[in-house]
């Protein structure tokens, strides 16, 4: 249901959007572990879902994101230290802010 994917969005990969874009956030969880969910959603849901070579190529160079030093972007280890303690700073705020301020009831989703 539109409710049903607007809660997913909300508590899965938006919650980061405000403070990272897709491939900052890909880097930070792990370029190996993208293509690992990648293989095994497809061995069980289809072609489909296999992994960009783009993405296979980066892990085969072993470019696995921050815990490397580079992904789809480069680290310094202090551009990684502190990407990584900005990030768990802002996810306790906003995760804080959301406790306090439920989402905003804006209908049932069927027109009444």
């Amino acid at each position: 249901s539109p409710q049903e994917v607007d809660e997913v969005v909300r508590s899965c990969f938006g919650f980061r959007l405000p403070f990272f874009g897709p491939f900052q956030i890909s880097d930070m969880a792990g370029l190996d572990v993208y293509e690992s969910v990648l293989d095994v959603l497809r061995d069980g849901l289809g072609e489909r879902f296999t992994a960009p070579q783009s993405l296979r190529k980066l892990v085969e160079e072993g470019r696995t994101g921050t815990k490397s030093g580079a992904g789809f972007l480069e680290y310094t280890e202090e551009e990684r230290e502190r990407l990584l303690l900005e990030r768990d700073r802002r996810y306790a705020a906003l995760n804080e802010l959301l406790e306090d301020l439920p989402p905003v009831d804006a209908g049932s989703g069927d027109g009444s």
